[in-house]
């Protein structure tokens, strides 16, 4: 077994150009929103498109650590929660991101459950292979401009094969 073997995924990673950023940053500024909900949004939209489908549910991970005391903690507090959505042909882009908005909300106030949780109310059991989402989309903000102790870093991603419909 290689190196290579353990990092396998067909996770697709998307490194977006700052200045297109930038006009998401203010279209979102505009209007309220955060550049996660634009990006969100927007993949609902698309992979809605892509796979035939007006019900799509991305997985989006929640660092899952509200008090100041928790953020302080080493280690790993990451859950992955679903999020649905029902893509509806006749309503705007704006208002559709404001109905992501309002829902991402609503699925944030259940972030404490566990994904064993989760997966129980929605039915998942051992006995099932049924998937909790469709993708998972990572949002990620990176300096690439950081620098540890005078020398420059790089952002390296540890992938598994489990992470099979990851989005970066």
């Amino acid at each position: 077994i290689t190196h290579s073997d353990y990092t396998k995924s067909l996770r697709n990673t998307l490194i977006i150009k700052r200045t297109l950023y930038n006009r998401w940053r203010c279209f979102s500024e505009e209007h309220n929103i955060s550049v996660f909900i634009y990006i969100l949004g927007s993949l609902f939209i698309y992979f809605s498109f892509i796979f035939a489908v007006d019900d799509l549910v991305i997985g989006v991970p929640l660092l899952n650590r509200r008090k100041p005391r928790f953020k302080k903690t080493a280690g790993l507090s990451v859950n992955i929660v679903p999020v649905r959505m029902k893509i509806k042909g006749n309503q705007s882009f704006l208002d559709f991101l404001m109905e992501v908005r309002n829902t991402i909300g609503e699925v944030y106030r259940y972030s404490s459950l566990s994904s064993g949780e989760i997966n129980n109310l929605a039915g998942n059991t051992n006995n099932n292979n049924r998937k909790l989402y469709d993708i998972c989309l990572s949002y990620e903000i990176h300096d690439y401009n950081l620098q540890f102790n005078g020398n420059k870093t790089i952002f390296k991603a540890f992938e598994r094969e489990n992470e099979s419909n990851l989005l970066t």
